[in-house]
């Protein structure tokens, strides 16, 4: 047996232009999905540090560096500092930029689902793709993820295309989107091991595979060798943010849990939602189904297993469990449900499991466009919104000051837009300025629940030191599941994203 002769799909069901139809309307349909209100939240801290990056990036040595403290690869910022060029810095314009990738991996998840199984594998894990809760929130924010899918879906198209023909041109390529993932997001190399632990596997009954896995380690160690200029930032990285570098839940049940519950139904709906069981039992039901009723097809339960041992285990014990940071199995969860849709053998239970998914992937969306039931990191700090009332409290008055103890979006982007630039203290750590202490009027801005604690320390050191006393709190978004949450996953979280304290002496 060779390399060669190891057929990947089976037959396709539509003609090639019902396909080109088909993904043409998905198409439509995401974009309309990932471009509805696109700028209507404000940007939050880790956007505007993809902004800082990009704005960083005029040399040479400032893209093989780490820059703003913001611990990724550089290739999302090169790209995102040219779009900035062509369209500027508003909120719609700089997330398109995400929505774009977005859309060209809608047809790439289609072709993953057809060279694995079919055209109609292929077709609804797209539609499935196009309307996953999780990729409704990451492929509309200014960072690198959408992109991150995309160049991962090449990467396995590359390796697949070269398990069935054994092509040069599909090695170069492979090597090439491979590297490219690695500039990206440093999980690049979780999906990289998984590809190998993949590869090797699938390798393990086919007779002659020592040359076949030279091109494979040749091709991989380009795509390494590549990537060297950009070690010293990744060492950068991993000894400045030593909290990106570890999980953060205390438990592993919770942990591996919450990262299953959110690859599957998304962050817009928590756990203890009774919808959150019907789209579960959903989608447990459709998946199982498929991966029972074809077994037989050894490279998906292979790339299943590889995935997720990366997914599950490696990664979050080498790294931060964060959902975001493993989106690349999401094309491989689509194909998942969509052969438990079109193989079960009961039409009717299809359609009922099929209407609860749907159903309970309905309500995330609406919970996320409504801004109800917020995802557990809640991103969604109206920074825009607080700008506004402090040009509107603060007006002429030149003897008011600002302190922010929260985000870069406010100090960064949305102060200096409605002109109160000039107003921002952001010494904090020394009272005895004339700036702080000689002040009439302070506004002191927190935000974020980990900012909450040392918000209330500054508060009272500037009120004990400088004599000043609150008269009047302002606070936005209140969360009435906060407390449930914390217990839930053992953080941090705060009764209000954002709280203005007035100060005056």
């Amino acid at each position: 047996m060779t390399i060669r002769h190891i057929k990947l799909g089976q037959s396709h069901f539509y003609s090639s232009n019902t396909v080109a139809y088909l993904l043409t309307a998905i198409v439509l349909l995401a974009g309309i999905l990932w471009t509805y209100n696109l700028g209507s939240y404000s940007l939050w801290g880790d956007e505007m540090l993809s902004i800082l990056h990009a704005r960083s990036l005029t040399s040479v040595s400032s893209i093989l560096s780490m820059q703003f403290f913001n611990a990724h690869p550089p290739l999302y910022f090169i790209l995102l500092r040219a779009w900035l060029f062509l369209g500027g810095e508003s909120e719609s314009w700089t997330r398109l930029l995400s929505v774009l990738f977005a859309l060209l991996t809608i047809p790439f998840v289609y072709k993953l689902g057809r060279l694995l199984f079919s055209s109609s594998t292929g077709v609804i894990a797209s539609l499935l793709y196009s309307i996953m809760p999780l990729m409704l929130i990451y492929n509309r924010e200014v960072r690198m993820y959408s992109l991150l899918v995309m160049l991962s879906c090449l990467s396995l198209l590359f390796l697949l295309r070269c398990l069935e023909e054994d092509r040069t041109a599909d090695w170069i390529l492979f090597s090439l989107f491979t590297f490219m993932t690695l500039i990206t997001h440093y999980h690049g190399f979780l999906i990289l091991l998984a590809q190998g632990i993949f590869f090797l596997l699938r390798l393990a009954r086919v007779h002659n595979r020592s040359r076949f896995i030279f091109k494979f380690m040749l091709a991989s160690f380009v795509a390494i060798l590549l990537f060297i200029p950009f070690i010293p930032a990744l060492r950068e990285a991993l000894g400045t943010t030593g909290e990106m570098w570890r999980s953060g839940a205390k438990s592993i049940l919770v942990s591996r849990g919450y990262l299953i519950f959110s690859l599957t139904l998304g962050q817009t709906i928590m756990p203890w939602n009774p919808i959150a069981l019907i789209g579960g039992l959903g989608i447990a039901a459709l998946f199982v189904n498929g991966i029972w009723n074809n077994r037989s097809n050894h490279n998906f339960l292979l790339l299943l297993v590889s995935y997720g041992f990366v997914v599950f285990v490696v990664g979050p014990a080498i790294s931060h469990d964060m959902p975001r940071y493993y989106l690349f199995m999401i094309p491989l969860i689509c194909i998942g449900i969509a052969i438990g849709i079109t193989s079960m053998k009961s039409r009717i239970m299809s359609l009922v499991f099929t209407t609860m998914l749907l159903f309970s992937w309905v309500v995330s969306g609406i919970n996320y466009y409504t801004g109800h039931d917020f995802h557990v990191m809640a991103t969604v700090d109206p920074w825009r919104e607080v700008a506004k009332f402090l040009q509107e409290h603060i007006g002429d008055d030149p003897t008011s000051k600002i302190i922010v103890n929260s985000s870069p979006s406010l100090t960064n982007y949305y102060l200096p837009r409605y002109g109160l630039q000039n107003r921002l203290l952001t010494d904090t750590a020394s009272f005895g300025t004339v700036d702080i202490c000689k002040a009439d009027t302070l506004w002191l801005v927190v935000g974020n629940p980990v900012n909450t604690i040392s918000g209330k320390q500054l508060r009272q050191d500037i009120m004990n030191q400088c004599g000043f006393t609150v008269v009047d709190t302002n606070r936005f978004l209140r969360d009435p599941k906060y407390m449930k949450k914390k217990k839930f996953f053992n953080k941090e979280f705060a009764e209000f994203r954002v709280e203005i304290f007035k100060l005056h002496r």
